[in-house]
């Protein structure tokens, strides 16, 4: 009692701007310690509103990533299958724009997991970006093969079978020419299987393996039965001309089977990893996302 009493004592003795002055203190204090918590209320709103603001642009990075690249994939798979010119400008005219969106989320994207799943990523677009440039440089060489290599050699096969025959007949050799017809029917039989092989219609070439391998045992059969003649020399040449067409037929079927293993092997495979990527970078943003708003 005396204690509350010296309490009151004490301030009823003050003066009274010693009073005023007091309760200025007790008020200012209580709105210093307001404002304190007030801020430190308002940075922590501020740092979760920029966190939530990263997070909703890491997970819009994935998404415009993973459209990108499959724009990417869906012009290299139309040039794989047309050739298209403007399909392998359509490659390229994306990649410009699929790497700018591969630096902006180096750029953006903190947390170490993500951030290493965007660089494998940009290591894979690379790779795939340069396996896309082998399938142009070996369809446009089995191109060059359909328009001059192969129809050149045909050409030059047919117009030397051509000959055969009508020596054949002008030496009055039926033997010959009959044989040399048969020749005729089998390269015809095997260049039109060729052309369903070479030309994506298919056709695994078997029958023009077939068809040509029958060829030629005739023609060396002309050889034999007319050594030392000038239809020996022309049986000759037509067998040179056959293994040449072959040859280009050969080289044709191998750019195909490499555009083929390119297309459904290694960029496949690489282009399946950076869709993968983007989509558990876009999950776990969106993730983290709902687990902010629960707390």
């Amino acid at each position: 009692m005396s204690e509350r009493n010296g309490l009151t004592s004490l301030l009823t003795d003050r003066k009274i701007n010693t009073k005023v002055s007091l309760g200025f203190a007790c008020v200012l204090a209580i709105l210093v310690f307001s404002g304190a918590v007030a801020y430190f209320a308002f940075s922590q709103a501020e740092d979760g509103f920029a966190t939530y603001t990263q997070r909703v642009t890491v997970v819009g990075i994935a998404l415009e990533i993973d459209r990108s690249f499959l724009e990417l994939r869906r012009n290299a798979r139309e040039y794989a299958t047309t050739s298209a010119e403007a399909s392998a400008a359509g490659v390229r005219k994306e990649s410009v724009h699929l790497h700018a969106l591969l630096r902006q989320g180096l750029a953006e994207i903190r947390n170490p997991e993500r951030h290493a799943k965007v660089e494998e990523m940009s290591a894979l677009a690379d790779a795939y970006l340069t396996a896309f440039e082998r399938v142009v440089a070996s369809t446009q060489e089995q191109a060059k093969l359909a328009t001059t290599g192969l129809p050149e050699a045909g050409t030059a096969l047919a117009q030397t079978l051509a000959g055969l025959i009508a020596d054949a007949e002008k030496l009055d050799n039926s033997d010959v020419a009959a044989l040399a017809r048969q020749t005729d029917r089998l390269i015809l039989l095997g260049r039109l299987d060729a052309a369903r092989q070479t030309g994506h219609l298919g056709s695994d070439g078997t029958a023009a393996t077939a068809a040509f391998a029958k060829a030629a045992d005739v023609l060396r059969h002309i050889v034999g039965m007319t050594n030392g003649t000038v239809l020996a020399e022309e049986g000759m040449t037509v067998l040179g001309n056959l293994a040449n067409y072959e040859l280009a037929r050969s080289q044709s079927v191998t750019l195909q089977t490499a555009v083929s293993g390119l297309v459904d092997g290694e960029m496949r495979t690489n282009g399946d990893r950076v869709q993968r990527d983007a989509e558990a970078i876009r999950d776990s943003g969106i993730a983290d996302e709902a687990t902010e708003e629960r707390l």
